[in-house]
């Protein structure tokens, strides 16, 4: 990056992270489902289970494979620190803000600065990414798991080397864990 680029580009992701968190106050919380938190698929049930018992169980105490198993690992990790819908969100928009920062360098593989800088700022601000930041569902997690490996690919395609193909690799595995449609 060159002359101002960096600095708008914090300016870019500052503004994507505060726009989600913006979201999360304005936009109806989800209920309050399971143990006072919103549970929206089950998520939230799945990542308290396996930060408490380390596994992926029903209430009941049956096996589940209702959810892939990542997005749920990440709440537990979130839930392992705190136990509110408000360290979810937070954490969903610094997820949020992360895309923002990949999608740009993915958008400068074909476009120049300025055009990057425009394309993220669109992204920041788009009202379906700023919606799944405020609501604890796999979307943003899984948004910025692909971008990781298209740029990782891009990364690899441009310059071959073990690190980027290893990047882009992990990203396609783990990805189906966030969604099976990306088998």
């Amino acid at each position: 990056m060159t002359g101002e680029a960096p600095r708008a580009l914090g300016a870019v992701v500052l503004a994507a992270f505060l726009a989600r968190v913006a979201a999360c106050a304005f936009l109806p919380a989800p209920p309050a489902e399971h143990r006072g938190l919103p549970n929206p698929d089950n998520y939230v049930r799945l990542g308290l289970s396996l930060a408490e018992r380390g596994s992926l169980l029903e209430p009941d105490g049956s096996w589940s494979a209702e959810r892939e198993p990542l997005y749920p690992a990440f709440l537990a990790g979130v839930l392992s620190v705190s136990r509110s819908a408000r360290a979810i969100q937070v954490a969903q928009c610094a997820v949020g803000a992360l895309s923002v920062w990949l999608f740009f360098f993915l958008a400068r593989r074909l476009l120049d600065e300025r055009g990057a800088l425009l394309a993220a700022a669109l992204f920041a601000l788009h009202p379906q990414y700023l919606f799944y930041a405020a609501t604890p569902m796999r979307e943003t997690f899984q948004a910025a798991l692909l971008l990781l490996g298209f740029l990782a690919l891009s990364r690899a395609a441009a310059a071959p080397s073990a690190g980027a193909y290893a990047l882009a690799g992990a990203a396609g595995a783990l990805a189906p864990l966030t969604n099976s449609a990306f088998l």
